[in-house]
């Protein structure tokens, strides 16, 4: 029978299960074997015994299980609460306090800070070196070759390259051809020497447009001295007057520093006159066999220190 506020319980609905029976434990005391021996026993028996504890905790165990609960641990006390929480935030005190210093101290120095590789590609780098390939004009052999060499290019060294050269004669009415390099070994640029060589007279650039930056360059012996002299060639397209017409300014130049013997050489004014149907400018000196010449013959513009060492360039030429 159920009560009138009970009900009855569901068939698929299970009732509440009984916990086990306590286990039994013998325990012999010297009381229990007192009364085995007022007994009558033969041997003394011990007294089963259900310790309390032991019931109160299989107890416990079994209503936890049954309800479908866990055990729960005893909160903390708000003494350790408050030493944890003390230790959370002075942790995060101390992380704030590292990530600042890291990002105003130490990652400004480590960004600064170029990569190798960088700091490299940045230095200046050296400017490559521009070899002019030489080849004579002239169609014809000379009597030699010799080349002078330069590590720097001034009137000066100029004259006493060309004089070291020229002591080595081949012989009267002769010529050979002289290669001009520069310390890599190179052609020197032909816009670079008249420059030097007039004092700045002819502009480099003018002259690149107008000539190749190869150029030959030769020495004529006769019986008055030896004379040097060069042989320019036109660009296409440049005709000989407006190539006669843009040197025309080292006329003004000291003209004593073609020469290998300039000691008071002086010169008269220029005049016009002409060789082989070609127009020419020269400038007669004071010493035997000096003249200044320059003059344009089909795509070539010769200048020597001297009226035979001209023809004898246009000779070397096949003109």
């Amino acid at each position: 029978m159920y009560m009138a506020n009970e009900w009855p319980p569901r068939p698929d609905e299970k009732g509440p299960v009984a916990p086990p029976p306590p286990p039994e434990i013998g325990l012999r005391t010297m009381q229990s074997d007192i009364k085995s021996v007022q007994a009558g026993e033969v041997a003394p028996s011990s007294q089963p015994v259900t310790p309390p504890q032991f019931s109160d905790v299989m107890e416990k165990a079994d209503s936890d299980s049954q309800m479908g609960g866990e055990s729960v641990m005893a909160a903390p006390s708000s003494k350790k609460s408050a030493k944890t929480m003390m230790l959370v935030i002075g942790v995060m005190v101390i992380a704030g306090g590292l990530g600042v210093f890291g990002y105003y101290v130490i990652y400004p120095k480590i960004s600064s800070v170029k990569p190798a590789s960088e700091s490299v590609s940045q230095q200046p780098q050296p400017s490559p070196v521009t070899r002019i390939p030489h080849a004579s004009y002239f169609v014809k052999p000379t009597a030699g070759t010799d080349t002078a060499s330069f590590s720097t290019l001034t009137d000066n060294a100029i004259t006493g390259e060309l004089l070291k050269q020229s002591v080595n004669s081949p012989g009267n009415d002769v010529a050979k051809e002289i290669l001009l390099n520069d310390s890599n070994g190179s052609q020197i640029a032909l816009s670079a020497f008249l420059s030097v060589l007039t004092g700045n007279k002819l502009d480099p650039s003018a002259l690149n447009t107008l000539f190749d930056e190869d150029f030959t360059t030769y020495l004529y012996y006769d019986n008055n001295g030896v004379w040097p002299g060069y042989v320019v060639k036109l660009k296409e397209g440049i005709s000989p007057e407006i190539a006669v017409a843009a040197i025309q300014a080292l006329e003004s130049a000291d003209l004593s520093f073609f020469y290998l013997d300039p000691v008071g050489l002086t010169f008269q004014s220029f005049k016009s006159g002409s060789y082989k149907g070609s127009a020419t400018r020269y400038a007669a000196g004071s010493q035997a066999g000096a003249s200044f010449n320059y003059a344009a013959f089909g795509n070539y513009l010769l200048i020597n220190t001297s009226f035979s060492g001209l023809k004898a360039g246009v000779a070397l030429l096949g003109l």
